[in-house]
């Protein structure tokens, strides 16, 4: 049906994604920050899980103990239901361990199992690089980023010139589509490779001053954030590190990548060996 529409009406498929766009944008009030926005957001969730589950102890293990945004949100409308049918048991003690007939849980009980699903969820800020990235002097990327990774608006490293990673450490939105993160990288890495097209550069590297400065504004303003309010999640290491999300609006990340400051770079000329 959608694609009939477009097919007629072509500018029906850019209205529509105007309007999920800023109908996602206007999510990042409840998600990203504690605001009335989040408590009416917490208060539509917890109603609808009431009307959904009606078994009370059922309802207290499903429901989160940390604030809306906190850990990922996922949009479901057969969770609930998939969980209440008769072939179904929710177990929510920890596991100890794996033992012949399947699982003993931290209370004492083996529960038989035909087959085991890991589904543990994402492991980013340990993911390194899925090669290894040598800079200056030979350092390794995947080794610095050890406790958590770091670049300029996401994208540049200090001291590996000419690199431009698509999503790197804090441009993860929990409100808004990726691909709109990841157009206006394609198009900040463009305006690089051009600068150093145009000026005959050898290379460009982001003054190291220039980083620390940036990811500290980054940290200073994601400590006001859900995301940093306490729950273990994905998006932080450790330590409470996060250095997968970026706190603000798609249209705030839009505006940091719109300019390219060469001033922020130590630049080489291609007839000069650094």
């Amino acid at each position: 049906m959608s694609k009939k529409l477009f097919a007629k009406l072509p500018f029906t498929q850019k209205a529509i994604r105007e309007a999920l766009y800023w109908t996602h944008e206007s999510m990042a009030l409840a998600v990203i920050w504690s605001s009335p926005v989040t408590r009416l957001g917490e208060r539509l969730g917890q109603a609808f899980l009431k009307s959904q589950v009606p078994d009370p102890w059922m309802r207290r293990q499903l429901k989160p103990d940390y604030k809306l945004g906190c850990k990922r949100i996922l949009v479901s409308n057969d969770y609930y239901p998939a969980l209440q049918r008769k072939n179904c048991e929710l177990i929510t003690w920890p596991i100890a361990n794996i033992v012949e007939q399947g699982i003993r849980t931290s209370e004492g009980i083996e529960h038989r199992v035909d087959c085991i699903v890991f589904a543990t969820g994402f492991d980013v800020p340990k993911s390194g690089t899925p090669y290894p990235v040598l800079g200056v002097g030979g350092r390794e990327l995947a080794k610095e980023w050890q406790r958590g990774a770091q670049a300029y608006k996401s994208i540049n490293v200090s001291g590996y010139p000419n690199l431009y990673i698509m999503f790197g450490p804090n441009s993860g939105p929990g409100h808004n589509s990726a691909l709109v993160y990841m157009e206006q990288q394609i198009a900040y890495a463009v305006k690089g490779i051009r600068t150093i097209l145009d000026s005959n550069l050898k290379m460009l590297d982001v003054k190291p001053d220039v980083q620390a400065r940036h990811n500290a504004d980054i940290q200073k303003r994601l400590a006001k954030t859900n995301w940093n309010s306490g729950c273990k999640s994905w998006y932080l290491t450790e330590d409470g590190f996060n250095a997968t999300m970026f706190p603000g609006f798609a249209t705030q990340y839009a505006a940091q990548m719109s300019k390219f400051d060469v001033k922020a770079y130590r630049q080489v000329k291609a007839d000069v060996i650094a």
